[in-house]
């Protein structure tokens, strides 16, 4: 029993983060209301906590791509995908958000969204247990997470734009570990993100963005994430 308590306390709060984390990045940075398509290199660092004390530390390269189609008067919806992948994981992450992109004068736009996230996380779990050595878990984490964010968007200049970005999302997840057991779980928390976007001309668009994310227990065992990504934009 206090092996299976052990993991509990490490991978099941580190796995619900994936999500929170991942959402903070699908921002819609343009001085217009106007439909995109995005094609990033990310990358994921996550601290996982037991009682404040950083036990593992995961990280994750991947690739992810989104897209936002607009209609009617600033209506939006945003369908996102990611995949990434570690010696000792993988994750593959689907969305769907609808929101409304909303101008507020020339220089200033609000975007309220609602949406869902289907999070698949596989990890290999290794645990010392000194005298009797090291043994190796296969763990599979899946989780759906309904969410809420608004972002606000500030044209700095002609062709510069600055973003920032505050979720919250609610995490209903399943995790299994072999045939040993299966773990249900609710978790929710606050995700924030910064977003610096470049525009070559009307058509095409570079940005740089990072995310931070915090999510802890009553136990305080949780984790700590942060992330960045690199994206090319081709808008229409």
């Amino acid at each position: 029993m206090k092996l299976f308590s052990l993991l509990k306390k490490t991978l099941f709060p580190a796995a619900a983060a994936f999500t929170s984390l991942f959402m903070i990045l699908e921002q819609q940075a343009h001085g217009d209301c106007l439909g995109k398509f995005e094609l990033a290199p990310a990358y994921i660092h996550i601290d996982v906590i037991e009682s404040r004390d950083t036990i593992k530390e995961l990280d994750m390269p991947g690739i992810r791509a989104d897209m936002s189609y607009v209609f009617g008067s600033g209506w939006l919806i945003k369908p996102t995908a990611l995949y990434g992948k570690e010696n000792d994981g993988e994750i593959t992450n689907l969305g769907i958000g609808f929101g409304r992109c909303i101008p507020l004068c020339d220089r200033w736009i609000f975007t309220p969204t609602a949406g869902v996230t289907y999070t698949n996380v596989g990890a290999k779990i290794h645990l010392d247990l000194g005298a009797l050595g090291e043994i190796e878990f296969r763990e599979r984490f899946k989780a759906i997470a309904p969410y809420i964010s608004a972002e606000i968007i500030y044209s700095i200049a002609p062709c510069w734009r600055i973003c920032a970005n505050a979720q919250y999302a609610w995490s209903h997840s399943k995790t299994k570990i072999k045939s040993l057991f299966t773990e249900k779980s609710d978790s929710q928390g606050p995700s924030y993100g910064l977003l610096v976007e470049y525009d070559f001309n009307q058509c095409w668009s570079i940005n740089i963005g990072g995310a931070y994310n915090e999510s802890y227990s009553k136990e305080k065992n949780g984790i700590r994430g942060r992330g960045g990504k690199i994206g090319l934009v081709r808008w229409f």
